[in-house]
């Protein structure tokens, strides 16, 4: 019960520390492939949609459980502005290279 009372602190941090910063895009580093579709879940249900034109908490995960095939695309959409986070593993996001962000 704690542990995932901890977790959900952590979700509603992280969309406080988004919103006070004013992040427009940005890697999110999670300890866990778990955790990452967690926060991924979080953020889209929270936003209504997997769009950032739609949802300010539009996103997509990369980490080892997804397909190459998936990794490749949603990487794509996020160094292309279709999504304002990449939620990833420490190790999914080895080698990552996005010019743009600030965060």
């Amino acid at each position: 019960m704690f542990s995932e009372a901890t977790k959900i602190l952590k979700a509603e941090y992280l969309v406080k520390a988004i919103r006070q910063h004013r992040m427009d895009q940005a890697i999110i580093f999670c300890r866990t492939k778990l955790d990452c579709d967690n926060i991924e879940n979080y953020l889209l249900t929270l936003g209504g949609g997997n769009r950032a034109m739609v949802n300010e908490f539009s996103c997509v995960c990369l980490h080892s459980d997804r397909s190459v095939h998936e990794r490749r695309e949603n990487l794509t959409k996020f160094k292309e502005g279709e999504v304002r986070f990449l939620i990833c593993t420490d190790v999914a996001a080895r080698g990552i290279d996005v010019q743009s962000i600030p965060f």
